[in-house]
């Protein structure tokens, strides 16, 4: 008898908890952000930036190009302290090429971030809005690219 009242208590549970089944929503954060009109903004800002960065390039490779040309020129002419001077020059200045390439590409995706972040704010705040609003107990990210889903609210 005991065994029959807990048998018919788990089915009762079971029966009650089937009947109040969590909404579940979808949806595709990056596909809502590349949709927002400030998008457009950020992108030319950054495509600005990214000129600069260019121009600059161009300047130190043009720079080590006419150095280089120079040197290799008068190699052959030149004292030994002189030649090491140049190479040492040339070293240097391929470094600075590096290393403006490399803190451009940092910068560049630090900015990006920076801008995009209000964004990604705005739309997560409206989709626990909406969520809320709408009852949903759990949001999935569908838009990831790894194509896992990223549980937004709970």
């Amino acid at each position: 008898m005991r065994f029959l009242a807990i048998a018919l208590f788990v089915l009762i549970f079971k029966n009650i908890s089937l009947a109040q089944e969590p909404k579940t929503g979808y949806t595709n954060v990056e596909y809502i952000i590349s949709k927002l009109p400030d998008v457009k903004k950020i992108s030319e800002e950054l495509e600005k930036q990214k000129k600069q960065y260019d121009a600059a390039y161009q300047e130190k490779v043009k720079d080590f190009q006419t150095k280089l040309n120079s040197y290799q020129k008068s190699g052959g002419n030149l004292p030994e302290i002189i030649k090491k001077d140049k190479e040492k020059e040339l070293e240097t200045l391929q470094a600075s090429i590096q290393e403006l390439q490399q803190n451009a590409e940092k910068d560049l995706a630090n900015r990006q971030s920076q801008l995009v972040q209000p964004l990604y704010v705005k739309v997560y705040s409206a989709i626990q809005t909406v969520a809320e609003e709408n009852g949903y107990k759990f949001i999935f990210n569908t838009g990831d690219s790894n194509q896992m889903r990223h549980l937004l609210v709970a």
